[in-house]
């Protein structure tokens, strides 16, 4: 095994690496699997862009991750690095997802204790979704049915004892419209508490998102039930990725 890798994130695209819950655990996947070395050193370009609090969080609890170094922003690699990362998404589904040391998440009892976890599915919303490739643009309220802003009743129908967990959004504030009614969970549930109540969940329920990522680094993929009806873009890159995966489809 070698002793040191040198990572360098070479791209404007950092901001998204740091800040969107999904493409930091794709990233840090990346990362972890790809480069088996003792010592593993990031560095990112963008002194603007500090190492996001949720990025430092995801990594604390990642198996493995007391491998990583991270390298104040803006620092060079002093030699050629062994990986620049210019673009994580490519290519995009050829990683393997890393996997929660659920001994370093904190165990909340006060909220882990009043649930029944074999009556309870967890899920997390998507509600007024830039669209990929649009522009920028918010997704207008009539596609809001597209996305994920409640549990679909086919699902509940599958599953009708069963309790539904929202565990909230978890992307950046200015995409996800925390104070929307529909999104109730997002302010009552941490990351490390969100990671126990999918660990404990008999499922959990998602689309294309953050949430869903994360589930998959905390439990089997079988146990990941994917919404695949609420897509709103056939993306063929992560439909292989979740066949690939594992992941169960549902639809109706």
């Amino acid at each position: 095994m070698k002793d040191c890798c040198h990572i360098f994130i070479d791209a404007g695209g950092a901001w998204r690496v740091l800040r969107s819950l999904g493409d930091s655990i794709i990233f840090l996947s990346k990362v972890l699997n790809k480069f088996p070395c003792k010592h593993l050193h990031l560095y990112q370009k963008n002194s603007i862009v500090d190492w996001h609090p949720r990025f430092l969080e995801i990594l604390k609890y990642a198996k493995d991750g007391e491998r990583v170094t991270l390298h104040k922003v803006g620092e060079r690699p002093k030699a050629k690095p062994d990986y620049t990362f210019s673009d994580h998404f490519n290519p995009y589904a050829e990683f393997d997802y890393l996997k929660m040391d659920m001994s370093k998440v904190p165990y909340n009892q006060n909220v882990i204790d009043k649930i029944n976890f074999k009556k309870t599915i967890c899920w997390s919303a998507r509600y007024g979704m830039r669209i990929r490739g649009g522009g920028g643009k918010i997704t207008d309220k009539k596609e809001w049915q597209r996305q994920f802003v409640n549990v679909p009743e086919s699902v509940k129908e599958k599953y009708p004892d069963f309790n539904f967990i929202n565990l909230g959004m978890p992307l950046p504030i200015q995409y996800d419209l925390h104070g929307k009614p529909e999104l109730a969970g997002a302010e009552e549930y941490d990351l490390a508490t969100s990671i126990w109540i999918i660990k404990k969940s008999y499922k959990y329920l998602g689309i294309d998102s953050g949430g869903t990522h994360l589930a998959l680094t905390i439990k089997e993929p079988e146990d990941v039930l994917f919404y695949s009806k609420c897509y709103p873009q056939k993306n063929p890159v992560m439909v292989d990725l979740y066949t690939r995966v594992g992941l169960s489809f549902v639809e109706d």
